[in-house]
């Protein structure tokens, strides 16, 4: 692989994508001055995503980095959000006290969409 060129999101031999810094990490217990109301949300679509959750999104300190998935699997993802396929629950927890949403299951594919509309 050449150093010089960027990776390349088709490239086979790439190794895993960092998508860590799509949602910020926090603690369960954090306090915060300006809690933010929280509306539990029944289904999202991704201008609601990007637009008014993705600065409500945490990761809990005890979830993994997000950084498991290669570039073709986020792609093929994206394929198949796109085409509308069948894609798992995401599970969330809403705390009351700072208004912040947690992502307790399914932060490489909330990043991996949030990755997806961030590039223009």
């Amino acid at each position: 692989m050449n150093p010089h060129r960027p990776q390349a999101w088709d490239d086979p031999m790439a190794t895993p994508a960092n998508l860590d810094a799509f949602i910020p990490r926090e603690d369960f217990s954090a306090e915060s001055a300006q809690p933010t109301p929280f509306d539990e949300p029944k289904e999202v679509g991704l201008f609601e995503l990007k637009h008014s959750l993705s600065s409500l999104l945490r990761k809990p300190d005890f979830q993994r980095e997000t950084a498991a998935w290669e570039p073709e699997r986020i792609k093929e993802f994206i394929k198949s959000f796109a085409e509308g396929d069948l894609i798992p629950s995401v599970i969330f927890w809403g705390n009351p006290k700072t208004g912040k949403i947690f992502v307790v299951d399914g932060a490489h594919r909330i990043s991996a969409l949030l990755a997806s509309i961030a590039i223009p």
